[in-house]
């Protein structure tokens, strides 16, 4: 995996950055400096560099992960989904703890993780039986979600997700949603501006995996 040994031009150099897009030369620039130019180009900044320069972080996170967990581990694409969408956040929340971690050591930061989700998956497993596992899944859920660890309620939604869309760029944007991200912004984080789309689409692909979800749950109730 290449993540590159360059420094790249300053973080705010908004047009430094797209030369490099432009000249497809962002695989010889370091992982913490990308990660240093979305959070200082913040929200406010061209939503197009900024997308791009995500699509590439996430492109290395993804190969991490997939180094990282086993191709014989069990809900391996659950993993690989929940750290790809929880990490992608972090680097949109710069005073987060991963989000400045990421920034300082970026392949150590993302190896940690995985490492915390693998332990924490296989004891949910244990705890708890998937949807997959009881093949139903509830149209609402049961009075016991309330007793729930976090991780628990986390890894349930991860499995929603993935039977709702294979993309994952849809399922960043519908957490976003879920996380109260607007649309489209002047003025913060939006949905539009952390993937490097226009706000038709951020509407369209929410829109999309909400039908899908509905779907699923009226399939499980039949």
């Amino acid at each position: 995996m290449t993540t590159g040994a360059d420094e790249g031009p300053p973080p705010t150099d908004v047009e430094g950055w797209r030369s490099l897009i432009q000249g497809n030369r962002l695989a010889s620039i370091k992982s913490e400096s990308l990660v240093a130019a979305i959070q200082e180009i913040g929200p406010d900044g061209d939503d197009s560099v900024r997308g791009r320069l995500m699509q590439h972080v996430l492109d290395r996170i993804t190969r991490i992960l997939l180094r990282m967990v086993s191709r014989t581990k069990p809900n391996r694409d659950q993993i690989i989904d929940r750290l790809q969408a929880k990490l992608a956040q972090a680097i949109l929340k710069p005073a987060s703890k991963d989000g400045q971690g990421l920034r300082e050591a970026f392949v150590a930061r993302v190896e940690h993780r995985a490492m915390d989700a693998i332990r924490n998956v296989d004891k949910i497993r244990i705890r708890e039986p998937s949807y997959d596992q009881n093949d139903d899944l509830p149209s609402e859920p049961s009075p016991g979600i309330v007793t729930w660890t976090s991780e628990q309620q986390e890894f349930y939604v991860t499995e929603l997700l993935e039977k709702a869309t294979p993309d994952l760029k849809k399922r960043l944007a519908f957490r976003l949603h879920m996380d109260g991200a607007p649309y489209s912004s002047t003025r913060g984080t939006s949905i539009a501006g952390a993937l490097g789309i226009d706000d038709t689409k951020a509407r369209r692909w929410v829109a999309e995996v909400i039908k899908e979800i509905k779907k699923i749950r009226e399939t499980n109730n039949d």
